[in-house]
């Protein structure tokens, strides 16, 4: 579902302890729950579980549906839609800090310096306040669909070329996973083809771990798993869900790691945010509609180890909102 902008924007606290019921359903409530785009509720663990332990400290309407954001040491929130992007300071009624006109930036990434790098067209260009800066790097005849920097400053890159432009002749891998530097220097390529399984298109969100390991999220080939993990060997370890008809409910968007080193994936299609330790067993699904929140997307921590989720309004759709929640145990 196209998710629509909103006109409407302000900023709002709560505590999910103390708006729980008003903001909770009827565990029997299944025909309200696929009214918001669910097919099956999942009840919250953390009560089950006892050391998973989730609160709202903050809700923030914003002002159209983004496609990425990403988050600076000053606390300041870079979102970006097809036509703009835009600083907004969310601790000050989401104030405009600052406007880049007419640039389309598909997915955004801070280096160890929080330093801001973006995605235009078939690059990766260093972002500052006053516009977009050099390229690190031209992907052509690829284009970046999504990428990620990690702590070490190294760029992986989910990288496809236009069907158009395919040939047997060139004998071109039509998708791969690049590991570069911050400097444009290629390190290393993961090339996806049907022989090995390594199979991603359409790429949501990938991270690469400080042992070598990538993990990412994709849109699936018919019954295909939606979540795989490559060691530094290029196998597939995991995937998760397993193939099969749970699998076609599964939708993932983004995935990051926590300071634990679990893995948190939003998934849209049923409205949770499903836990993963690295071996790829599940330690808890989080009912979201619990903080006000439906078709989780993106996700980011901040520098205080809060979790940034992004998603629609559970009382109104149309409304694209941040959810910040404060965590413990994952």
């Amino acid at each position: 579902m196209k998710r629509k902008r909103t006109k409407s924007v302000c900023c709002k606290f709560c505590d999910f302890e103390s708006n729980e019921k008003q903001r909770k359903l009827s565990k029997n409530d299944d025909s309200e729950d696929q009214k918001k785009g669910g097919n099956k509720r999942y009840v919250c663990k953390q009560e089950s579980r006892g050391n998973i332990h989730f609160k709202v400290r903050q809700i923030c309407v914003l002002p159209f549906d983004p496609e990425c954001m990403a988050i600076t040491k000053d606390g300041t929130v870079w979102i970006a839609d097809k036509q703009n992007l835009i600083e907004i300071d969310t601790t000050n009624g989401m104030k405009r800090l600052n406007k880049l006109s007419n640039v389309h930036c598909i997915d955004l990434s801070l280096s160890s310096k929080h330093e801001l790098y973006g995605i235009f067209d078939h690059q990766i260009r260093k972002v500052t306040k006053t516009g977009i800066d050099k390229k690190v790097c031209d992907f052509s005849p690829y284009t970046p669909i999504t990428f990620n920097i990690t702590q070490h400053d190294e760029i992986v890159a989910s990288v496809e070329m236009d069907q158009s432009k395919r040939s047997s002749r060139l004998k071109k891998p039509a998708s791969k996973f690049v590991v570069l530097g911050l400097n444009g220097k290629v390190k290393e390529e993961y090339c996806f083809d049907s022989l090995h399984r390594l199979i991603a298109v359409r790429c949501n969100s990938l991270l690469k771990d400080s042992n070598g390991s990538i993990y990412y999220t994709f849109q699936p080939l018919e019954n295909d798993s939606k979540i795989k993990m490559i060691n530094n060997k290029k196998e597939i370890v995991w995937e998760y869900p397993a193939s099969g008809s749970k699998a076609k409910y599964f939708i993932p968007n983004e995935l990051i790691e926590t300071r634990l080193g679990n893995i948190v994936v939003a998934e849209r299609g049923e409205n949770n945010l499903h836990i993963l330790d690295k071996n790829g067993l599940i330690i808890d699904v989080i009912d979201v509609t619990q903080f006000g929140l439906t078709r989780p997307g993106l996700l980011f921590l901040d520098n205080d180890g809060y979790l940034w989720v992004e998603g629609l309004s559970y009382n109104n759709d149309e409304e694209s909102i941040l959810c910040v929640l404060q965590y413990e145990g994952c």
